[in-house]
C-alpha cells in the first residue's frame, strides 16, 4: 500500500514538473530526471515486493540516481544564483562608486579609498595628491550658454581630469 501511494504521488509530481516547468533550465531537467527515477523506483517496488531480486536492485539504483540527480540540480542552481548575485553586486558597486552625471568617482568612493591611500603613501614614503576643482564663474557660463552646454562643459572637465590623474 505504501509503495502504491508513493508511486501515485511520484506520478503526480512528475506530471506537475512537466506541466509547470519549461524544461529549458538545467535545474528543470535534473528535477525531471530525479522525479522520473523516483517514479521508476516506486513502480519497481510495487512490481517486486520481495528483496534481493533484479527489480529490487534496479529500484535501489533508481533511488540513488534520484537523490544524486536532485543534489546535483540543487548545487547547480545555487551556483548559478550565486554567480548572478555576485555579478549584480559588482555592477551595483560600480554604479554606486561613480557620479551618474560626469562618470567620475564620487565622494563616497573618495571617502572609502582615501584612508587606504594615506596608509599606502605613509608606508611607501611616496607623495599623495588630492585634486579639488572649483570651476570659476560656472554659474555665469551656465546661465549664458544654457544648461546643456554647462552639462557638456562639466563632463569635458571631468574627462580631462580623469585622463591626467592616476
Amino acid at each position: 500500500g505504501v509503495a502504491l501511494l508513493s508511486g501515485l504521488l511520484n506520478g503526480l509530481v512528475l506530471l506537475a514538473v512537466v506541466w509547470r516547468s519549461n524544461m529549458r533550465r538545467v535545474f528543470d531537467l535534473f528535477l525531471f530526471i530525479s522525479v522520473l527515477a523516483m517514479f521508476g523506483y516506486a513502480v519497481l517496488a510495487i512490481a517486486s515486493p520481495t528483496r534481493f531480486t533484479l527489480a529490487w536492485y534496479m529500484a535501489g539504483v533508481l533511488r540513488t540516481i534520484a537523490s544524486g540527480g536532485l543534489l546535483v540540480a540543487l548545487l547547480w542552481e545555487v551556483g548559478r544564483l550565486y554567480s548572478e548575485l555576485q555579478a549584480a553586486h559588482q555592477s551595483l558597486t560600480r554604479v554606486a562608486q561613480r557620479d551618474g552625471f560626469t562618470g567620475i568617482f564620487n565622494r563616497s568612493y573618495l571617502e572609502h579609498v582615501l584612508g587606504q591611500e594615506f596608509r599606502r603613501a605613509a608606508r611607501s614614503g611616496a607623495p599623495l595628491s588630492v585634486v579639488l576643482v572649483d570651476v570659476d564663474h560656472f554659474k555665469a557660463y551656465n546661465d549664458g550658454y544654457g544648461h546643456q552646454q554647462g552639462d557638456a562643459c562639466l563632463r569635458a572637465i571631468a574627462k580631462a581630469l580623469e585622463s591626467v590623474c592616476q
